[in-house]
């Protein structure tokens, strides 16, 4: 069993930490692309999603392109992953598949029911700034 980012998740989260570092700038797509390594079409993708979750805005033609909605500090990583792959349900029973009856709870519900809490409380306190940072402090290791 794993927990497994997905590359829609990551990419998401790739192309708000890349129009984070432009500071307010519009940002076109092919810049983005060329930034976060994805190509100009999974941006456009992703920039619809992250618009209708109002992270970022958007403004057509030549002065135009895309810029942060929000204050990268005031965006959870919680509120990315429940934008972008629809509220995760962290709490789901680990071995049926399902919710757990209120009898006949499998054995690892109780423990799973925290670590699900845990992994949802950790993501909501985690700031896309935060992880910005964590990325920096990875590429200069």
């Amino acid at each position: 069993m794993q927990l497994v980012a997905t590359r829609r998740l990551d990419g998401s989260l790739r192309v708000l930490m890349a129009l984070a570092a432009t500071r307010g700038r519009m940002t076109h797509a092919q810049e983005i692309a060329d930034a976060t390594g994805l190509d100009v079409i999974a941006v456009r993708q992703l920039t619809r999603v992250l618009e209708r979750a109002r992270f970022i805005t958007s403004k057509s033609g030549p002065a135009g392109g895309y810029c942060m909605a929000e204050d990268p500090a005031s965006i959870s990583v919680m509120a990315v992953v429940d934008a972008v792959e629809g509220r995760i349900d962290l709490g789901h029973c680990s071995l049926r598949g399902v919710d757990c009856p209120e009898m006949g709870v499998c054995a690892l519900h109780v423990p799973w029911e925290r670590g699900a809490g845990a992994m949802r409380t950790s993501l909501e306190s985690l700031t896309l700034s935060d992880l910005i940072g964590q990325y920096r402090a990875l590429e200069g290791a």
